[in-house]
């Protein structure tokens, strides 16, 4: 894992945007004073990339004066870019996207990762890295108050465990698990095969005389059968003489048919010719209204002409009115306009000096309240009395002056707040002075349009009169030609006269027919109740070969539970094998004894160069049992060169060189053992507890170190530290947060 870039925005102590370009920078330091936030920079990476922090809850991470706070960290893996993105509302939940960057015509396009879901993008992230947040910090990054993760703070199970997870140890486990649970499962299919086997036995027993039953059912149906076929043949014969009969009963519904379609239809012509006398003599009296109508419009338009010619004389009138009052408008809106941008521009003078003051005021009461201590509280140097004074005079100077400049403002504002009240009265009086000219003119407009419509209609009511004249006429002549078809429909129809007289014959012809249908319905009854004695002993024939093939595949059913019975007996017995290989007593014992000696070769390699050959180490996965043999464990036993001590009794700066000798060696391990290059390691603190020789040396162990990843960042407050290294990302407090530049 290589870095690449890293942005912040209202993370922790820095508010506004930030970034850092980690190209091309290989043995970095980052110094400045303390709480400056040099170590939120390896607190925003741990939250892109695992969404933890420190400590405290997940909102103190969003800067004060901010109401999110966004991360993205880019990174290197195997050759491929991916970018992870973060971002926490307040009191809201935390969002995150992954991305991986991908080439496409000579561009990066970065294209998502994982469902878009927080759950599974965070497994996304620790499939790609190769292991999870414990392992991370326990290894590669080496946060603040976590230098001992992995020894006074870890048990010997814990540290077992991350050491397994390196080695990724868990795994053989879940093959071990798995083997077992199919034994288990494959032992519970065996005792269901044996217990289907006995009740499969069970049902044979009764094959031979379910065989016999079988061939009386057959013998039965065959009579039966014969029996049914006379029965059919009789049904037949007389049914082919009933047909005959419905054929002419069927000639008399037609010709019934055929006489009521005559009588609808000559019912639908009646109907139809009164509806046109009706419709005629609606025509007639419509049009007699519409004559009188076009009289009246042509009244109303000769008044109309006379009325237009008074109404746009006081249209004019208005219309020079609202225009001189549209100027007075005009001007007065300017006015206020100008006047509300001056008030705009004052007020934030104000708020611009009002927050001077308050920067002062605060500054002024944290120096004062600070006068017995001889340390600044915020540069941290030492400050003598007079010092002291001259700083204490300077700010209430400068408080003083800005309370002034304050008044001054202050009274300015309410000068023009008063100014614009009396510009805003004047306006609302001019727009509403516009208003009612708008709405007396549009008045006058609409009446004097309405009056020249209804004159310009005058030649067009004359026109009316005479199409109304003849379309009159017209309607009355078409009524007279309906009343007359209407006569003609009276009387009976001849056609209708002979359809009735063949109903009557075909009636005569149709009797005498009754006892042939009551023959056929007593064949077709003694028909059906054959065919019913047949269907059930068909029925009890079709269950008897059911149980008959039922049991045939009962024994070719045994046969093959007695084959699976064996198999199983021999997968049972392979997957018990490979539980007992792949337990904690079998490969993964192996593995981790044989680790353990590659991790404390590496490990002492570096404590050696950072204790100058006096301190060791010496791991130990297996201990004595008081009540006899041995128990698994992770014991990381600490030697001064001359004997065995406990970790606790070292100082703080020999247990600082013990804890990054650990995680040199784990990171190491990490790289070789688990398929994913982790190339950075980053240490946070711990300087402090070293004296001038020891931070001499972990400068030389370091730049030793160097080579051995692609980036190397420590943190500092220590001012020697910041001298040893030429890469340097300085942090400082700004009014606006946390800034840091780059110094090489």
């Amino acid at each position: 894992m290589r870095l690449a870039q890293l942005e912040m925005e209202g993370f922790a102590s820095y508010q506004m945007p930030t970034e850092i370009d980690f190209d091309g920078l290989h043995l970095v330091a980052i110094v400045g004073n303390t709480g400056s936030g040099k170590s939120s920079v390896l607190d925003a990476i741990n939250f892109a990339v695992w969404g933890k922090t420190r400590g405290g809850g997940i909102d103190t991470i969003v800067n004060t004066k901010c109401n999110e706070a966004k991360v993205r960290f880019t990174f290197e893996l195997g050759g491929t870019l991916y970018r992870v993105s973060r971002v926490r509302s307040l009191g809201k939940n935390t969002g995150v996207t992954f991305e991986v960057g991908v080439e496409e015509d000579e561009a990066l396009v970065w294209e998502p990762v994982g469902d878009g879901l927080v759950r599974g993008t965070d497994d996304e992230i620790r499939r790609v890295l190769g292991m999870n947040y414990d392992t991370f910090v326990a290894t590669v990054f080496l946060g603040q108050g976590d230098a001992d993760r992995f020894t006074a703070d870890a048990t010997p199970k814990a540290r077992k465990e991350i050491l397994a997870d390196i080695l990724g140890l868990d795994a053989y486990g879940l093959v071990a698990k798995a083997a077992n649970e199919e034994a288990r499962r494959l032992k519970a299919t065996g005792a269901a095969i044996v217990a289907q086997a006995d009740e499969i036995d069970t049902q044979l027993a009764n094959k031979v005389a379910v065989i016999g039953e079988l061939a009386e059912a057959k013998a039965n149906c065959v009579g039966l059968r014969a029996r049914l076929r006379g029965a059919q043949d009789r049904a037949s014969a007389l049914q082919q003489e009933v047909a005959a009969l419905d054929a002419r009963k069927d000639r008399i519904a037609q010709l019934n048919k055929d006489v009521a379609t005559l009588r609808g239809k000559r019912a639908e012509e009646r109907q139809r010719t009164e509806r046109l006398v009706s419709t005629a003599a609606n025509a007639v009296e419509r049009w007699q209204r519409e004559k009188g109508k076009a009289s009246q419009r042509l009244a109303d338009a000769l008044a109309a002409a006379s009325a237009a010619t008074s109404l746009a004389g006081r249209r004019g009138s208005v219309a020079v009115q609202k225009a001189s009052a549209d100027e007075a408008l005009a001007r007065v809106t300017d006015e206020e306009v100008t006047i509300k941008g001056e008030l705009v521009a004052l007020k934030g003078e104000i708020l611009n000096i009002e927050g001077r003051l308050q920067e002062t005021d605060t500054h002024l009461d944290a120096v004062s309240a600070d006068s017995t201590s001889s340390v600044c509280y915020t540069c941290g140097q030492e400050v003598d009395t007079e010092r002291r004074a001259a700083l204490i005079g300077a700010l209430a100077a400068e408080s003083r002056d800005l309370e002034a400049r304050l008044g001054k403002l202050r009274f300015q504002l309410a000068e023009m707040e008063a100014r614009r009240s009396a510009k805003l009265a004047e306006h609302s009086a001019a727009k509403e002075r516009v208003a009612k000219l708008d709405a007396d003119l549009n008045g006058l407009v609409r009446a004097y349009e309405q009056a020249a419509a209804k004159a310009a209609g005058q030649g067009a009511a004359e026109d009316d009169g005479a199409d109304i004249d003849k379309q009159l006429l017209e309607a009355e002549e078409h009524l007279g030609v309906a009343k007359k078809a209407l006569e003609d429909l009276g009387g009976d129809d001849p056609a209708e006269a002979v359809l009735v007289a063949r109903v009557a014959e075909n009636e005569a012809l149709l009797a005498g027919g009754a006892s042939t249908r009551e023959a056929l319905e007593q064949a077709r009854s003694q028909a059906r109740a054959v065919e019913q004695v047949l269907q059930e002993a068909t029925r009890e024939q079709g269950a008897m070969e059911a149980k008959v093939a039922h049991y045939d595949e009962l024994e070719t059913k045994l046969a093959d539970l007695r084959a699976q019975g064996d198999q199983l007996l021999e997968d049972i017995k392979v997957q018990e094998h490979l539980a007992t290989a792949f337990g904690r007593d079998g490969i993964p014992a192996m593995i981790l004894n044989s680790v353990v000696v590659e991790l404390d070769s590496a490990v002492n390699d570096v404590l050696a160069r950072l204790s100058e050959g006096t301190l060791g180490v010496r791991i130990e996965t297996q201990r004595e049992k008081k009540t006899g043999g041995v128990a698994d464990t992770l014991e990381v036993i600490v030697s001064d060169g001359v004997t065995d001590r406990p970790y606790a009794t070292f100082s703080g700066g020999e247990r600082f060189k013990i804890d990054l000798a650990l995680r040199v060696g784990l990171a190491k391990l990490l790289s070789r053992r688990s398929g994913t290059p982790i190339r950075t390691l980053a240490i946070d603190e711990g300087w402090g507890a070293l004296d001038p020789d020891g931070v001499q040396a972990m400068i030389e162990c370091l730049h030793a170190l160097a080579a051995d990843f692609d980036c190397l960042i420590t943190i500092s407050h220590v001012p020697a530290v910041a001298d040893g290294f030429a890469t340097r990302l300085v942090v400082t407090k700004t009014p606006f947060g946390s800034a840091i530049e780059v110094c090489v």
